[in-house]
Protein backbone atom coordinates (compact mmCIF):
# COMPACT_ATOMS: atom_id res chain seq x y z
CA UNK A 1 0.00 0.00 0.00
CA UNK A 2 3.04 2.23 0.07
CA UNK A 3 2.61 5.29 -2.13
CA UNK A 4 -1.18 5.10 -2.41
CA UNK A 5 -2.96 8.31 -1.51
CA UNK A 6 -5.30 7.74 1.47
CA UNK A 7 -8.23 9.25 -0.45
CA UNK A 8 -7.75 6.84 -3.36
CA UNK A 9 -7.46 3.89 -1.00
CA UNK A 10 -10.65 4.93 0.79
CA UNK A 11 -12.48 5.35 -2.54
CA UNK A 12 -11.36 1.91 -3.74
CA UNK A 13 -12.40 0.31 -0.46
CA UNK A 14 -15.83 1.97 -0.62
CA UNK A 15 -16.29 0.92 -4.26
CA UNK A 16 -15.43 -2.71 -3.48
CA UNK A 17 -17.82 -2.68 -0.51
CA UNK A 18 -20.59 -1.32 -2.73
CA UNK A 19 -20.11 -3.59 -5.75
CA UNK A 20 -19.04 -6.89 -4.17
CA UNK A 21 -22.66 -8.01 -3.43
CA UNK A 22 -23.59 -7.23 -7.05
CA UNK A 23 -20.65 -9.20 -8.44
CA UNK A 24 -21.30 -12.06 -6.03
CA UNK A 25 -24.96 -12.30 -7.03
CA UNK A 26 -24.07 -12.25 -10.73
CA UNK A 27 -21.47 -14.97 -10.33
CA UNK A 28 -23.85 -17.16 -8.33
CA UNK A 29 -26.53 -16.63 -10.99
CA UNK A 30 -24.15 -17.80 -13.72
CA UNK A 31 -23.11 -20.85 -11.69
CA UNK A 32 -26.78 -21.65 -11.03
CA UNK A 33 -27.48 -21.75 -14.78
CA UNK A 34 -25.00 -24.61 -15.17
CA UNK A 35 -25.06 -26.32 -11.79
CA UNK A 36 -27.89 -25.36 -9.39
CA UNK A 37 -26.69 -27.80 -6.71
CA UNK A 38 -23.21 -26.26 -6.65
CA UNK A 39 -24.71 -22.76 -6.42
CA UNK A 40 -26.78 -23.84 -3.41
CA UNK A 41 -23.67 -25.28 -1.72
CA UNK A 42 -21.71 -22.09 -2.38
CA UNK A 43 -24.48 -19.93 -0.94
CA UNK A 44 -24.50 -22.04 2.22
CA UNK A 45 -20.68 -21.84 2.53
CA UNK A 46 -20.57 -18.09 1.94
CA UNK A 47 -23.50 -17.34 4.18
CA UNK A 48 -25.56 -14.19 3.99
CA UNK A 49 -24.05 -10.78 3.29
CA UNK A 50 -23.78 -8.71 6.47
Amino acid sequence: MYGVAPQRLAAATEASRKYWPVLRAERLRRIREHDPELADQLEQMLGEEP
